[in-house]
């Protein structure tokens, strides 16, 4: 049969043994049947349970190892609650390179791209590829703008807190929890679908185990030492991945005209799919606490080069992974007579392309790497999504409402400390040979809890004799080192630390049960991932103007954000109604009700917060007063940079817009563009 031959030719093609050939399609090809054929696993179950179970325990174990040797040969104290949330703020470049890469590679990366390969041909990949590629590139401005106005942050929405007050706290609070929950419910949906689809294990255990592993993996994967195992891990698997194929056809599903636009940009469907995905990429970027606990843990310096890196690696990972699954599982789909690995639309909007593609062409191999690949993939953004609500709980909530005492109680040393040094300063600076009768003094005061230990008095002293300057040391420098140094006169910490930790283990239970609820109400992995930017993009907008517009009124912040998410769901709703004549799951998961949904979303709330800013400014605030807004554990100052000045900084941001700007114009017009018609 002729179509035997093609896709004989086109899996030769992709093992390497015929050279590169484009195949010609004359006629459209409709695949809908009644009933795809029975699928069988390319793996056994017991496959499925060793990676789950064997692999997740073997990363914890060597990302754990290696963060304690780092402890050990470098030095280092025991976990305190601000590496645990920030990594130490002194991440490098390419460690926060090797985190954005991890953390953004989730399994909708790996599944969803390559469905839109099987849907709509190359323009699907490209537009998942450079669709959410922008959004890292452009939040390395708003990465060093943390750094500069806001360096005692550790959420977002403390900065939140510090400039609008509480009533648009808890907007953003919700907002951004909601955000974390989308993202690790398709982590779940999408995963647990292909390793079920791969090995025949129960879906339900593999989003338990999934989610196990997080919990256990939690606590230093924000310091980069898992995301950087996993992210290796993974673009290993990618090259091994690699095939070429080459195959054209139309998508009558889409509504497209029968024209042989696989290999073209020109697909309608691509283009509307780039619009949604766009959209709904900035809320997961911008809105995700995740990403901006990685500003946070990095370096001022290394901010904007961490997430320009970052970003520009990770644009190859669903790029090629969907243009060689998502062409090859359309030609596998021309030909139902292969029996298990037919690619029905269901399938494919399922996240199912990669797996069935693989297990065909590269048999049980091939399986068995996607299933190493896709895990990680799930491990290491949920670790960071974990992290992430784990903080916005323990400050934004615990911190900030449940148990505000622990900042009064902080507030009582430092007056104590204040009343005590008037006699011991002189023109804000205290002399070295007053230190000891200080020390004395303090601890007559019962500025210590506890007694002092003799180690700690002596790094005590180190620390003094590094802020001495002509036999004399500010005074605001001998109270952040006897805050930084002296654990015993520190408890907020250790209490935050304990309380984040509780708060991992509530949100992996909780995300345990979701995933099983999404499930049993038969939500897909592709239903859910372009839906997104409908119910989280309004917040989009509220989120830059609070680090970038100095003006911003938060009356405003909060109706954007809440106003926007009205528009979304409104014309939505209306698109459906009017394209389909109903609002229906089926209705609302076209792709033109999708992409009013989104714009209107992002649009609304962008517009609402800017002209009401505009309108109604707040003239009272200047960033100047942000960073002292927002409280310090135990009073310790973050580290800093002497030589990273405000001028330097600045330097960094406009490197930042202008680099940006650039591979924005580059990724979204004039690389499509000469590709609309000609084939790739």
């Amino acid at each position: 049969m002729a179509g035997t031959s093609r896709t004989e030719g086109l899996l030769l093609l992709g093992l390497g043994f015929l050279p590169m050939a484009r195949a010609a399609v004359d006629t459209c090809i409709v695949y809908n049947r009644g009933e795809e054929p029975v699928a069988e696993t390319a793996l056994d179950e017991g496959w499925g349970w060793f990676v789950v179970v064997g692999f997740g325990l073997f990363f914890t174990l060597v990302t754990i190892g290696t963060t304690r040797a780092e402890q050990s040969v470098m030095g280092g104290s025991t976990m305190s609650s601000e590496q645990f949330n920030t990594g130490g703020r002194n991440v490098g470049p390419g460690l926060t390179a090797a985190v954005i890469v991890s953390q953004w590679t989730w399994a909708a990366t790996l599944l969803m791209s390559s469905n839109m390969g099987w849907r709509v041909g190359i323009s699907g990949p490209f537009w998942y590829a450079s669709g959410a590629t922008v959004q890292i590139l452009l939040f390395s401005v708003l990465a060093i703008q943390v750094k500069r106005r806001a360096p005692h942050m550790r959420t977002f929405m403390e900065v939140v807190k510090a400039r609008f007050g509480t009533t648009t706290h808890c907007v953003m609070i919700c907002f951004a929890l909601l955000t974390n929950c989308i993202v690790t419910s398709m982590l779940l949906l999408g995963g647990a679908s292909t390793i079920s689809d791969l090995t025949g294990m129960s879906k339900i255990w593999a989003a338990k185990l999934a989610r196990d592993e997080w919990c256990c993996s939690s606590d230093v994967a924000v310091k980069g030492d898992g995301h950087y195992c996993r992210a290796s891990t993974k673009d290993c698997i990618d090259v091994s991945e690699t095939e070429h194929f080459e195959s054209s056809g139309c998508d009558f599903g889409a509504g497209e005209r029968c024209v042989t636009s696989f290999l073209t940009m020109g697909s309608p469907s691509g283009l509307l799919f780039g619009i949604t995905n766009i959209v709904g990429n900035f809320g997961t970027v911008f809105v995700d606490q995740s990403y901006w606990q990685s500003a946070v843990a990095a370096k001022p310096r290394s901010a904007v080069r961490g997430f320009l890196i970052g970003g520009l690696v990770w644009f190859a990972v669903p790029f090629c992974m969907a243009t060689t699954t998502g062409l090859a599982g359309r030609a596998l789909t021309t030909h139902p007579e292969l029996g298990p690995a037919y690619i029905s639309a269901a399938a494919s909007g399922a996240g199912l392309t990669p797996a069935r593609v693989l297990s065909k062409v590269m048999g049980s191999s091939g399986a068995f790497i996607l299933l190493l690949q896709l895990f990680m993939a799930i491990t290491s953004t949920g670790s960071a999504e974990i992290i992430a609500v784990s903080s916005i709980l323990t400050y934004d909530i615990y911190y900030t409402y449940l148990n505000p005492e622990l900042k009064s109680s902080r507030n009582g040393l430092r007056l104590i400390f204040q009343e005590v040094v008037v006699a011991f300063e002189e023109s804000g600076r205290v002399a070295v040979s007053s230190a000891q009768a200080l020390l004395d003094a303090l601890v007559t005061a019962r500025f210590f809890e506890k007694s002092v230990p003799v180690e700690e008095m002596g790094l005590l002293t180190n620390a003094l004799d590094s802020f001495t300057v002509d036999g004399s040391i500010a005074t605001k420098d001998v109270y952040a080192a006897l805050n930084r140094v002296v654990s015993s006169s520190g408890h907020e910490g250790a209490i935050l630390l304990r309380v984040s930790k509780f708060f991992t283990a509530v949100f992996a239970i909780f995300m345990g049960f979701l995933a099983v609820f999404l499930q049993t109400l038969g939500f897909s992995l592709g239903w859910v991932y372009m839906s997104m930017g409908v119910i989280i993009g309004s917040a989009v907008g509220p989120a830059c103007l609070t680090i970038l517009m100095e003006r911003a009124n938060g009356l405003f912040i909060s109706a954007g954000a809440i106003g926007g998410l009205v528009l979304g769901l409104l014309g939505w709703c209306i698109q459906a109604q009017l394209d389909s004549g109903e609002i229906s799951y089926n209705s609302l998961g076209q792709d033109w009700p999708w992409v009013v949904g989104n714009l209107c979303a992002i649009l609304g709330g962008f517009l609402i917060s800017l002209v009401g800013s505009l309108i109604f400014p707040d003239t009272t605030f200047k960033w100047e007063m942000l960073n002292e807004r927002i409280p310090l554990v135990d009073d310790i100052e973050p580290p800093k940079d002497d030589e990273e000045t405000d001028s330097k900084l600045s330097r960094q941001v406009k490197l930042a817009i202008g680099a940006s700007l650039v591979l924005t114009f580059v990724l979204w017009c004039s690389g499509p563009c000469p590709c609309m018609e000609r084939p790739v």
